[in-house]
């Protein structure tokens, strides 16, 4: 069994994996510009859209 000073432990690990809603609001604006750019600029359109895609589908996978 986990003592409480384990426990304690555990629960601080936990906490300092949460990452602040602001800073998420700004990840998502970066990476919003980032993928607007890309499409603008990028010469292979389908490749692009593929990309941003799969990178949208990525971070609910992993959270």
């Amino acid at each position: 069994s986990l003592t409480s000073e384990e426990s304690r432990e555990d629960e601080d690990k936990e906490e300092s994996r949460i990452i602040p809603a602001k800073d998420l609001k700004d990840a998502f604006f970066c990476w919003s510009k980032l993928s607007k750019l890309a499409e603008d600029y990028h010469p292979d359109v389908g490749s692009v859209e593929k990309a941003i895609q799969v990178s949208h589908d990525f971070p609910t996978f992993y959270m």
